[in-house]
């Protein structure tokens, strides 16, 4: 297929995000647009608003700037006419800028008209200096200058203590000069216009006086006559000078003040108007980009209807009904119909896989039928095997017991112990099979009791002494777990198979030497401990490259081996998946010649079930029963018939019924009553749990003892035992220890149901 196709799922929908894409690009790019226009415009209407504001601060500055020189013309302090130019200067900049940013040609063109103002009215500035330094010239020095020579003149004539006419006369033009200077001044400075009239009067009164007069000479008349001309002369011209001055300051500059205020006003009002355009036109431009917007979200939404329809009904809906397909597989529903197999997309790939799935399961189904049917078969192949095996060793090993007890000379005994001995190989052989078939399954479930460590040793010693007769190896047993930590719990069968096996291995593989089985202690917190536990020997050991294969099923480390010391190679096997399923580990060290040391550890609770103080002495169970009760023995088997009832005599039981299978031990249970019963499993027209089941029924036995006594040995035949109300059981070969202490239980607690593992081993 290629990389891109229409028919491909994955292009189906790029196209589709594609045209979504599309579409929202263009929407995009339209409302970009009509956003820029409206950024436009708010940025032109805070222009405009900014220059007018600026302009109408300018306009403040201006009229501040004529009251300062209104001051000046009052005071004539240099600090203020620098204060003026220094305004001067800023508001010439200030204006400038604004020309440089106004985007209106008539505003630009205002601009200009007030710069050229604000330009005429700096030049103006220097003119003012110049008429102020005149005007204050005419005022302070020159005028000043005439009054004072005339009074220089005429005071010194009034010097003596004789009063004449000259004297008066002189008094009374030079109180007429006083008045003359004081009314010019007034008027000059204070604008009292009246003054003007008083001036030119007081003049022609001492013109007037000094014609008329006798008593001054014609020297002192023309002396004075020349200064009233010359006063009369300055004052003409300060009137003059304050007049232009004045002139400047109060209509030239004045006028240029008004004129740059009423161009202010036009300006604000261009600026308003401008504003009102500006506002216009964005209300027409948010209109139509409300409009776009909507249309854009319409589009949008349309958009996103068609691509959720498209992936609901060309993809989601395929996709739930194929996952529907696949559950229902799984769930071994193959009724289901696979469709859009005729589809060429990735969704037809999944139909075809789907359908593939389907065939596939089908014949899985029919498999694990087949399956379920070949492990039926090799479970009731094991079953029928174990029980065709066990009954005659029974038989066997029944009767090596009893032989035992009858005079034999030294070569009828050896041969009967070869008897035995093999006897119990096939055995172990049969029970090693079963385990490793029913650990295969998953059957095997690990029990958590209390039992106590030194218990487990000496079982161990006892079982490892009988295992040692036929080697010279010394079999010695080290516990170093401090005495407060004896107790734990735990499967203590299973853990003890283990050192069983590592046991028989060391021992068997050691004809000479030292076997060693230790017991450490690794560390303990306050509820578990780590228990380390080795089996060393001192035997053939093992070559490093065949270590490995010593855990597979049915291998030794040398073909050899099985040839010179037997065994099927399963122990090992065995023990390794009983410590895997309690999370430990067998650790193998060893040297040819000199031994190997088997090794494990595991984490045990510390028990507090049992009371380490009370626990009991493990001391053998009483073999005598003396208490004549009547028996029911249900077997079908005649050898072990015989067995059965001479193990019973032993004990002293010897009042025994016999019953051949289970429908007559029901009809014996309802004709008279029995204090213990013995059931086999597996007889013919009733098997044993069916005649336990009726026999629980009767009015007189739904306490009474009945121990199975069979060679059906698998976990589910324990289970169907105690259902039906057994209370022990008891696997054939019968075990005589077990066989011992299950009939002591069962008389001494009659009604008490006893565990598999408390009713002896399988």
């Amino acid at each position: 297929m290629p990389i891109f196709s229409i028919r491909s799922l994955s292009s189906k929908i790029l196209l589709v995000l594609l045209a979504f894409a599309a579409s929202l690009t263009a929407v995009y790019l339209f409302l970009s647009s009509h956003v820029e226009v409206v950024d436009n415009t708010l940025t032109s209407t805070l222009n405009v608003s900014k220059n007018s504001v600026s302009v109408l601060k300018i306009n403040k500055e201006i009229v501040e700037l004529q009251r300062d020189i209104s001051v000046f013309s009052s005071s004539g302090s240099s600090a203020i006419y620098e204060k003026i130019v220094s305004n001067h200067a800023k508001i010439t900049i200030k204006l400038t800028e604004i020309q440089a940013k106004v985007p209106s040609e008539e505003e630009k063109r205002l601009i200009d008209f007030l710069l050229e103002i604000v330009n005429r009215y700096g030049s103006n500035l220097s003119v003012l200096m110049q008429r102020y330094q005149e005007r204050k010239h005419l005022l302070e020095t020159q005028l000043p200058e005439v009054f004072t020579k005339a009074e220089a003149y005429l005071r010194p004539q009034l010097a003596g203590d004789d009063i004449s006419q000259k004297k008066i006369t002189i008094y009374q033009i030079l109180d007429l000069w006083m008045t003359l200077y004081r009314d010019a001044n007034l008027y000059l400075t204070q604008k009292d216009y009246k003054k003007k009239k008083a001036v030119f009067d007081g003049l022609a009164e001492i013109d007037r006086r000094l014609l008329i007069s006798k008593e001054l000479s014609d020297e002192n008349v023309a002396k004075l006559q020349a200064l009233s001309h010359r006063f009369r002369d300055v004052f003409n011209g300060s009137i003059q000078a304050n007049r232009n001055y004045l002139t400047l300051v109060n209509v030239v500059m004045a006028g240029d003040a008004v004129e740059f205020s009423n161009l202010v006003d036009k300006l604000r009002a261009d600026s308003l108007t401008r504003l009102d355009n500006i506002r216009n036109t964005a209300e027409a431009k948010i209109l139509e980009f409300d409009r776009m917007i909507k249309s854009a979200m319409v589009v949008g939404i349309l958009f996103l209807v068609f691509f959720v329809l498209f992936f609901h009904f060309h993809i989601i809906r395929s996709i739930k009904r194929l996952t529907k397909n696949f559950q229902h597989c799984i769930e071994g529903d193959l009724s289901d119909e696979i469709k859009d197999l005729d589809r060429k997309d990735e969704i037809g790939t999944l139909a075809n896989a789907a359908n593939q799935f389907k065939l596939l399961s089908e014949a899985l189904i029919e498999a694990k039928r087949v399956a379920e049917y070949t492990s039926k078969i090799k479970s009731d192949f094991l079953a029928n095997m174990s029980h065709e095996i066990r009954t005659p060793m029974n038989g066997i090993l029944g009767m090596v017991r009893q032989l035992r007890n009858t005079g034999l000379n030294k070569n009828q005994m050896d041969m009967l112990e070869l008897v035995d001995s093999s006897g119990k190989s096939l055995l172990v052989i049969l029970n090693d099979i079963l385990d490793l078939s029913k650990i295969e399954a998953g059957k095997i479930e690990l029990e958590s009791q209390p039992f106590e460590i030194e218990k487990l040793l000496y079982e161990l010693e006892q079982t490892g002494k009988t295992l040692n007769k036929s080697s010279s190896a010394e079999l010695t047993i080290m516990n170093t777990v401090p005495a407060n930590l004896r107790v734990f719990d735990g499967d203590v069968i299973r853990l003890k198979q283990v050192l069983l096996n590592l046991l028989s291995n060391a021992i068997k593989f050691t004809e000479q030497g030292t076997v060693k089985l230790r017991v450490d202690l690794q560390k303990q917190d306050a509820s578990n401990a780590t228990l380390k536990f080795s089996v060393s020997d001192t035997g053939i050991g093992i070559p490093q490259d065949r270590i490995e294969k010593l855990f597979e099923a049915f291998s030794q480390a040398d073909t050899s081996i099985t040839r010179r010391f037997g065994g099927t190679g399963l122990g090992l096997t065995i023990s390794n998946k009983l410590l895997d399923l309690m999370d430990s580990k067998l650790e193998v060290e060893s040297r040819v010649g000199e031994g190997s040391t088997f090794s494990f550890t595991i984490t045990l609770p510390v028990s507090k079930g049992v009371d380490k103080k009370e626990a009991p002495k493990y001391q053998k169970l009483s073999r005598n029963i003396t208490e004549n009760i009547e028996v029911l023995l249900v077997e079908d088997n005649k050898v072990n018939q015989i067995v059965t009832k001479s193990m019973l005599k032993d004990l002293g039981l010897v009042n025994i019924t016999l019953a051949e299978n289970g429908l007559e031990a029901v009809q014996l249970c309802e004709e008279q009553d029995f204090a213990l019963i013995l059931m086999d499993m597996q007889m013919p027209k009733m098997d044993g749990p069916t005649a336990a089941q009726h026999i629980r029924k009767l009015r007189n036995y739904p306490d009474i003892p009945i121990i199975a006594l069979t060679a059906n040995v698998l976990e589910q035949d324990k289970k169907r035992c105690f259902e039906v109300g057994m209370n022990a059981f008891i696997s054939k070969p019968i075990d005589y220890q077990a066989f011992v202490e299950a009939i002591s239980r069962a008389i001494e607690k009659p009604g008490v149901t006893h565990s598999p593992s408390q009713s002896g081993s399988a």
